[in-house]
C-alpha cells in the first residue's frame, strides 16, 4: 500500500516518506511547523496537552534530523538563537535581527563567489573538494553557474531555463554530457540550489543589488514586525 499510494519506493527507502517527495521539502515544512507551533504552547496548559507537545517535539525532532536536510537544520538553529536574543535577552527588535541574518547570508554569498573566483576553473582545490563534499556537492554547481554566466554577470540571463542552459552548455564545452535536451524545459537538470546565487545568475548583479534593497525596504516599511509576531 506504501509503494503504491505514498512517495515512498523501494529504491528511495532512506530520506522520504508517504507525505514528502523530496527529504528537503520535509526537513523545511516540518521545522517551520515546529516554530509555529511554539505560539500554541504556555504554562497554563494541561498535562494532557503538556505531554502531546513534548510527544509532538520529539516526533518532528527526528524527522527534522532524519530529513538530513542541512539548510532546514542551520535554519532552525538560527531561528532560536534569534528568538532567544529577542525575547530573552532583548538583545534586537525583530526588523533588525533580521537584517543581521540577510547580511550574514549576502556575505556568505561573497565568500562563495570569491573561493570560486580565486582557484582554478578547470580543477577543485584539496579545500573547494572539501567544500564541495561538506555541501553536499551543491559547491561544483555553484562554481559552474558562477563561470558559465560571466558574460551577462551585470544583467544575468533571465530566468532559470537559461541559466540551466548555459550552465548545461558549459559541461557540455568540457566534455559533460548528461543526455539532455539543451533546448528542453531541463526539468531534470539541477537548478543553482542556493537562492542567492540563483537570483545573481538571472537577474544579474544589478538587478540582486535592486531585490536586495526593495527587500530591505520591504523590511523597513513592514507594520507586523513591529507587534510581536516573530514567527
Amino acid at each position: 500500500f506504501a509503494m503504491q499510494y505514498t512517495y515512498l519506493s523501494a529504491e528511495n527507502k532512506i530520506h522520504f516518506c508517504s507525505m514528502y517527495s523530496n527529504p528537503n521539502q520535509m526537513g523545511l515544512m516540518t521545522g517551520l511547523a515546529m516554530l509555529i507551533a511554539l505560539n500554541y504552547i504556555s504554562k497554563d496548559m494541561k498535562f494532557k496537552d503538556k505531554v502531546f507537545s513534548i510527544a509532538y517535539y520529539i516526533f518532528s525532532f527526528c524527522c527534522l534530523l532524519y530529513s538530513n536536510c542541512s539548510s532546514s537544520h542551520i535554519a532552525f538553529l538560527t531561528a532560536i538563537i534569534a528568538l532567544t536574543l529577542i525575547k530573552r535577552f532583548g538583545l534586537f527588535d525583530n526588523k533588525k535581527i533580521i537584517c543581521i541574518c540577510l547580511s550574514c547570508c549576502i556575505l556568505c554569498t561573497c565568500g562563495i563567489y570569491a573561493m570560486v573566483a580565486f582557484n582554478n576553473e578547470c580543477s577543485n582545490s584539496e579545500f573547494e573538494a572539501q567544500f564541495n563534499a561538506m555541501s553536499t556537492s551543491r559547491y561544483v554547481i555553484w562554481k559552474d553557474s558562477y563561470y558559465s554566466h560571466q558574460d551577462e554577470a551585470l544583467l544575468g540571463c533571465g530566468n532559470m531555463t537559461l541559466e540551466k542552459r548555459d550552465r548545461y552548455q558549459y559541461n557540455l564545452d568540457k566534455g559533460i554530457d548528461k543526455g539532455l535536451d539543451i533546448n528542453g524545459s531541463l526539468i531534470d537538470y539541477v537548478g543553482p540550489h542556493n537562492g542567492y546565487i540563483g537570483t545573481i545568475s538571472c537577474a544579474g548583479l544589478l538587478g540582486f543589488a535592486a531585490f536586495i534593497a526593495l527587500l530591505l525596504k520591504k523590511i523597513n516599511d513592514s507594520k507586523s514586525l513591529n507587534q510581536g509576531y516573530w514567527y
